[in-house]
């Protein structure tokens, strides 16, 4: 509770909380206000994957950004030396540090997007089962940066290298990653699709997507042909779940080594 309290206080004195949310609110209703001329129940719906590929580009560097410099913040008063001394062990510090960043993000997002939802139903028919599938994949995507900027901020000791390897996560995910997915794929045979499915979904960009897109109904799994069927799991919740589970696990592991082998000592 006192570093949730401790974070709440930084986030929102640097004005970030605000800047945050409104950045949110506001370019998801600009993209809402775009499918105000289609006709049909359908045309909310319609709003919500691109609604969450124009997010893609700043909610994740947000989450790496606001995780990473709230572990710096630790760093730079002697408070993470200090917890780390006392009573706190670095497994313990992980977890209520994770819980606490996670909390102000989930609290960010949700504020923006229940205000989203208000002002959409004023000109939109707005269906809630596929708004409450979108918010749980947009939650999913800054739990899971918000989780790697942690490792980020405690593995790196100055703002600026934080930031220089925030933007190259940001940017591995989004751009490099696809451009070695086309590289790769025209060598790919039948024998291969499987290994190369792990691949794709390894990415939590392309795990939470196709999530949603089931989801939404743009991928009819039912549907779908032979080959097509070897790349896609049957269950997109538990590919969510294993690719969080799978980035969670990983970063927390490394951020404990880390602290555990220069954490006292710096």
């Amino acid at each position: 509770m006192s570093l949730l309290l401790k974070d709440w206080k930084e986030v929102y004195r640097s004005h970030l909380y605000w800047i945050g949310s409104g950045m949110i609110a506001f370019v998801s209703l600009l993209i809402l206000w775009q499918v105000t001329h289609l006709q049909g129940d359908i045309r909310f719906s319609a709003a919500l994957m691109p609604l969450f590929r124009i997010n893609l580009y700043f909610v994740p560097f947000m989450a790496l950004i606001v995780s990473s410099m709230l572990v710096l913040q630790e760093k730079s008063q002697r408070t993470l030396f200090v917890l780390l001394s006392s009573h706190f062990s670095p497994l313990r510090f992980l977890l209520e540090k994770s819980i606490s960043i996670h909390l102000i993000l989930f609290s960010m997002i949700l504020s923006s997007y229940f205000l989203v939802l208000l002002i959409s139903r004023l000109f939109l028919q707005a269906d809630f089962l596929p708004f409450l599938a979108f918010l749980l994949s947009i939650l999913a995507l800054s739990a899971v940066f918000a989780q790697i900027g942690i490792c980020v901020g405690v593995a790196m000791n100055h703002k600026m290298a934080a930031f220089a390897v925030c933007l190259l996560i940001w940017a591995g995910f989004l751009y490099v990653y696809d451009l070695v997915l086309i590289y790769v794929i025209p060598g790919i045979g039948t024998d291969e699709l499987f290994f190369f499915s792990l691949f794709y979904f390894f990415s939590p960009v392309h795990a939470i997507e196709y999530f949603l897109s089931v989801q939404l109904g743009f991928y009819p799994l039912d549907r779908n042909s032979a080959i097509f069927n070897q790349v896609l799991f049957r269950s997109p919740r538990l590919v969510l779940a294993a690719n969080f589970l799978f980035w969670a696990g990983v970063s927390i592991i490394i951020s404990h080594l880390v602290l555990k082998r220069k954490g006292i000592r710096e």
